[in-house]
């Protein structure tokens, strides 16, 4: 049976609820083959210091700026080509390094998809960051979409390309050629997508400086519990990384591919809650949350945690699967399959105003 471009379930033949625990990413490194931007410039930043008026030495960065719009970006990873859209502001004139957002499109999806549905595009232009949004690795169940090979849930075919080392080498790649900024490099994700980019921020963290996974935040594999509603709970050993990492959430209370109070697919099985609360351990929030509630939108602030890495979740009563503030259009074609969009938020100005926040 066909499904909906944005039915996100996991195409693969099988999943697993406990696995092997994720193997760390950038200590190994996966070998970058052969590279071709089409339509993109290289750049490179300066590292002689110029001199300021004030007399302190500064950084200067000289590059030669990207082609504005919307462009593909091909690569090779261990092997593999692999390719990601790439949209680059007109602000971007190389004399700056620029952030960048990674956006990760959904199971059964394409970037094309992604970026119909979030209206990510617009956001980018807007707020002077690079977009890069990648596509998987899986092929999904209609022709021409596809998943994440997310670790220990995805039973993916013998050879299917290690998507943690892509994300890793993806990020190496649009730092040098399109001039961005290492510390500044974001992701969000949906639903497979928000799964993926979990997975990453759980096995090498670090490397991207916050996540906003949208109807898809995890904290590990699934495993069984003695003590919970669901019957499961995140597998610690599955995501236990050095360092916490700044995470926003998204979570609709009528998510029926995704469901917020767990069950579902075996990927999924725990509680959206109980994932908040496996995040909380791991970026060292000791306090209880506070929480706002404006319309149907309830947002709890996890606070005292450790190095910045602040945690905040909105949780969308009566929403569904569905990119909050996204194309409304668009999701009203789907409701019978996603559940109720809402345009009361935006997930891209909430995401941006936490990416940027001073930590």
């Amino acid at each position: 049976m066909s499904m909906s471009p944005w039915q996100t379930t996991t195409p693969t033949a099988g999943t697993t609820a406990s696995g092997p625990a994720p193997s760390p990413r950038r200590a190994t490194g996966a070998a970058l083959g052969v590279l071709a931007l089409t339509a993109l410039g290289a750049c490179s930043a300066s590292e002689e210091p110029t001199t300021s008026p004030e007399g302190d030495a500064t950084e200067t960065v000289a590059c030669e700026a990207p082609a504005p719009g919307r462009s593909t970006l091909d690569l090779v990873v261990d092997g593999v080509e692999r390719t990601a859209e790439v949209y680059v502001p007109e602000a971007h004139d190389g004399e700056t390094l620029a952030p960048a957002v990674l956006a990760l499109h959904g199971s059964n999806n394409t970037p094309e998809m992604l970026l119909q549905i979030s209206l990510l595009e617009e956001t980018a232009e807007a707020e002077g960051f690079v977009l890069v949004v990648p596509q998987g690795s899986v092929p999904g169940g209609d022709e021409g979409t596809w998943a994440w090979n997310v670790p220990g849930v995805t039973d993916a075919p013998a050879g299917t390309p290690d998507d943690g080392a892509f994300v890793a080498e993806l990020v190496d790649t649009v730092a040098a050629d399109l001039c961005v900024d290492t510390q500044q490099v974001y992701a969000t994700g949906y639903s497979g997508g928000g799964r993926m980019i979990s997975a990453v921020a759980c096995e090498d963290p670090g490397l991207l400086a916050a996540i906003a996974p949208v109807v898809g935040l995890r904290a590990g594999v699934p495993v069984e519990a003695a003590d919970s509603e669901t019957g499961l709970e995140p597998d610690a050993a599955t995501c236990d990384p050095a360092s916490g990492t700044p995470v926003i959430a998204f979570t609709g209370t009528e998510d029926p591919i995704n469901p917020a109070e767990g069950g579902g697919a075996p990927y999924w099985g725990y509680s959206a809650q109980q994932a908040t609360d496996r995040w909380a351990e791991i970026n060292g929030c000791e306090a209880e949350p506070t929480t706002e509630t404006s319309g149907a939108i309830t947002t709890a602030t996890y606070t005292s945690c450790s190095e910045g890495n602040e945690l905040v979740e909105h949780v969308m009563e009566g929403v569904g699967h569905v990119w909050p503030g996204g194309d409304q259009g668009l999701h009203a074609e789907y409701v019978s399959v996603l559940g109720t969009p809402t345009d009361e938020i935006s997930a891209n100005a909430l995401m941006w105003e936490f990416f940027t926040a001073d930590r």
